[in-house]
C-alpha cells in the first residue's frame, strides 16, 4: 500500500541541487524521489537522536553513572586481544553534591 503524497516546494541552495540532480540521475530516479528518501532518513535520524536524549535524560534521573575513567578504559580495549565488557555503574549519587564508590 503506498502512502499518498502531497506536494511540497521550498528554496534549495544551488550548489544542493547540484549534488541532488547528481545523485538523482546517479540512480536512474526523480529528484523528488532523491529528496524525499533523504527527508525521510533525516527525520529518522533526528527521532533516534531524540529518543536516545530521552532515554539518557531518564537513566540520568537515577543519580547512578559509570566514571570517565571506566569508561575511558573500556575504550582503550576496543579493537584488543583484551577487549572489555561496558563498565558497570561505580558513581551513586545518594543527594545533591554527594557520591559514594
Amino acid at each position: 500500500m503506498t502512502q499518498a503524497s502531497a506536494p511540497f516546494s521550498f528554496r534549495l541552495k544551488m550548489h544542493l541541487r547540484t549534488e541532488l540532480e547528481r545523485q538523482a540521475d546517479m540512480q536512474e530516479r526523480s529528484t523528488s524521489f532523491v529528496a524525499q528518501e533523504a527527508i525521510e532518513q533525516y527525520l529518522q535520524w533526528k527521532k533516534m537522536k531524540q529518543d536516545a536524549i530521552k532515554k539518557a535524560l531518564e537513566q540520568a534521573d537515577t543519580w547512578v553513572f559509570v566514571s570517565s575513567d571506566q569508561v575511558h578504559s573500556w575504550m582503550q580495549s576496543w579493537g584488543t586481544d583484551d577487549e572489555t565488557t561496558a563498565p558497570e555503574a561505580d558513581i551513586f549519587v545518594w543527594c545533591k553534591g554527594a557520591s559514594w564508590k
